[in-house]
């Protein structure tokens, strides 16, 4: 009886064990990985640390959302040489490629930017999203395309012009003869709202209705025309970066 008994205390241990080890691995990685503790405080030692991989992955919750996003994807950057933690935002900063590499299949297309901003280095397809934030009901005025949209309209003067290039509005208030140009873009899912003035860098805002994820986006004034492919782009990013809840 003495040993049947240390036997079902023995099964029973290593199936909790089990259980108990495929519930971590369950977890998503968010939860699994320390909060981060001042990460975009500079490393000001004499020997600074090395870099680590730019690839280790650093957890985002936005919302009902848990994103692991790559350093190297990250605009407003961790320190370089600090580990993979879960950074305590309410909004995410995030910089990528639209085209990437096409000589390679589409699944292994890199979409990334060692570099930071539009500088000099900048690759001519860079998209920067300054904020990328869960709405509930609706997006904030000031980060909804719609609103900025309907506004911009309204003021059209008879000076001004709206028409439609490739499927997308192109609008001249009309204001003065040196103002910029807007670009309206609106899908069942998206919405985009851009602003060009006479700078080559164009600002606006861009709305995931089916995902309730509002931006405040900058890209380069020849990139405009690509707006479905930035769309697509981000989508497929944040795809890949959500964790199963």
């Amino acid at each position: 009886m003495t040993r049947l008994h240390k036997t079902i205390t023995t099964l029973l241990s290593t199936m909790g064990l089990i259980i108990s080890g495929s519930t971590v691995l369950a977890q998503p990685a968010s939860s699994r990985i320390p909060r981060c503790v001042d990460a975009f405080k500079p490393d000001l030692t004499p020997n600074p640390a090395h870099a680590l991989n730019p690839r280790r992955i650093f957890a985002v919750v936005l919302g009902p959302y848990r994103f692991s996003v790559p350093w190297v994807f990250l605009s407003s950057r961790p320190r370089a040489d600090l580990h993979s933690c879960e950074l305590g935002v309410n909004k995410l900063a995030i910089q990528f490629r639209f085209n990437g590499n096409v000589s390679i299949p589409i699944s292994e297309i890199d979409y990334s930017y060692d570099g930071v901003g539009f500088g000099n280095d900048a690759p001519s397809d860079l998209v920067e999203i300054q904020a990328l934030q869960f709405y509930d009901r609706a997006p904030q005025d000031y980060f909804d395309p719609s609103l900025r949209y309907r506004n911009t309209i309204r003021a059209v003067t008879a000076a001004g012009s709206v028409k439609v290039i490739d499927g997308l509005e192109e609008i001249k208030p009309g204001w003065s003869a040196t103002e910029g140009t807007h670009w309206h873009l609106a899908t069942d899912d998206t919405e985009v709202f851009i602003s060009c003035d006479l700078i080559d860098l164009c600002t606006g805002f861009l709305n995931l209705r089916d995902l309730h994820l509002s931006a405040h986006i900058t890209l380069k004034q020849h990139s405009v025309s690509e707006l479905r492919k930035i769309d697509a782009t981000l989508r497929s990013l944040i795809s890949n970066w959500r964790e199963n809840q």
